[in-house]
Order: C-alpha cells, then sequence, then structure tokens
C-alpha cells in the first residue's frame, strides 16, 4: 500500500507541476506526463497484484479473482506498452533537439542535466522490466509473474524520485509546490500564482472594482 501511495502521489506531484509553470510545458515533458499517466495506472493495478500473492489464487477464490487479475494483467500490459513507447518517443525527440542545439549555439548544462535525468529514467525501465520480459519468455507460474509485477511498481515510484532529484525544471517547481512557496514557481502558468499579491492589495482591488459599479448603477438610475 505504501508503495501505491508513494507512486500516486509523486506522479500526481509531476501532473501539477507541469499544469503550474510554463517551463515544463514543453514537447518533451508532453512524453514525460504520458509516462506518469502509465505509472499511476500501473501503481493502481498494485492492490490487485497483492491479492493475487497472499491468496496464491487457490481454487476456492479464482472463480471472483480470476477476473481481478485479468483485468491487472491488461492494465500492466497496456502500461509497458506505453511506457515503451514513450521512452522510445522521449529518446528520438531528444537527438533531434539536441542535434540541432548543438549545431545552432553551446550546449548549457541544464541541457545535459535533462538528458541525464531521461538515461536514467530508461536505465531504471530495464531494470524493473526486465524480470516480467524473462518471466515471459521462460513461461514462469502465475506467482512468479505475480512478484515480477510488483517490480514494475517500483519502477513507477522512482520515477517521479528521479525527475525530482535529477531534472533541474521538476526540482525547482516541486520545491515550491512542498513549500507552498506559489509565488516562486517561474513562469507561472496561472494569473493567481504569477502576481503572488498579498490579501491586502487584492481587496482594494476589489474594493475600487465595487466602487465604479456602483457608480455606474447611480448615474443609471439618475438618468431614469
Amino acid at each position: 500500500m505504501a508503495i501505491m501511495l508513494v507512486g500516486v502521489c509523486g506522479n500526481t506531484l509531476i501532473f501539477v507541476a507541469y499544469c503550474l509553470s510554463r517551463r515544463l510545458q514543453t514537447k518533451t515533458n508532453i512524453f514525460v506526463i504520458n509516462l506518469a499517466a502509465a505509472d499511476i495506472l500501473t501503481c493502481a493495478c498494485l492492490p490487485i497484484t497483492t491479492l493475487a500473492i497472499l491468496l496464491d489464487v487457490n481454487v476456492n477464490t479464482r472463480s471472483w479473482l480470476d477476473p481481478l487479475c485479468a483485468v491487472d494483467i491488461g492494465a500492466i500490459k497496456i502500461s509497458f506498452n506505453c511506457s515503451f513507447t514513450t521512452l522510445t518517443l522521449i529518446a528520438l525527440n531528444r537527438s533531434g533537439e539536441d542535434e540541432g542545439k548543438m549545431n545552432a549555439t553551446p550546449v548549457t548544462q541544464n541541457q545535459v542535466d535533462i538528458t541525464k535525468n531521461l538515461f536514467y529514467i530508461f536505465v531504471a525501465f530495464l531494470i524493473c522490466f526486465g524480470p516480467v520480459v524473462v518471466s515471459e519468455a521462460i513461461d514462469a507460474n502465475d506467482i512468479v509473474k505475480s512478484y515480477t509485477s510488483i517490480i514494475i511498481v517500483l519502477n513507477s515510484c522512482v520515477n517521479p524520485i528521479i525527475y525530482g532529484i535529477k531534472h533541474p525544471h521538476f526540482r525547482q517547481i516541486l520545491h515550491c509546490i512542498l513549500s507552498c512557496s506559489w509565488s516562486e514557481i517561474p513562469e507561472p502558468a496561472f494569473r493567481c500564482v504569477k502576481s503572488g499579491l498579498p490579501s491586502s492589495a487584492v481587496a482594494g482591488s476589489r474594493g475600487k472594482h465595487l466602487n465604479a459599479i456602483s457608480m455606474a448603477v447611480s448615474e443609471m438610475s439618475n438618468k431614469v
């Protein structure tokens, strides 16, 4: 349960960070958001996988557990295909961008850090999904496949941690979110976050609008 909560909460924070700052709203990060959605789907399947392992899929429970296991396996396969496709597209997109930037301008340290971050994510994917591929290749029993499915969830938990530690832009914005420093979010996507006005300034602005409205209403009533 703790693994599921870490994965769901961590990837949800990735969504929130992406929505709050325009700096994160890039072509490459669209793929990152897609990967986070696949990770949330994977984490949501963890209770079913754990239940199958604890009950050992015996005869007494097979009648009602089989449909859940079928959903679990289907969701994990969808997540695997989505993650693999997304990582491939990230690599292709990143290689094209890096090649163009190297020909045009010098490579900055931020670009190097972002590329390293994506490499770490790809390595974590290979490590966590490797046992699943092997168990399917050797046609292992259901219990082994269930245990390897749990390893997949670890990858879904690791990804947001990698973003928060290694990705310079995500690290900065996640720090602002966790510390509730909304006004310090760089390139905010929403006006309320961008302004960061104190409550007194907001109240004064509202007062001016109300006075203007009341004056307009009084003028109309005088004319009538």
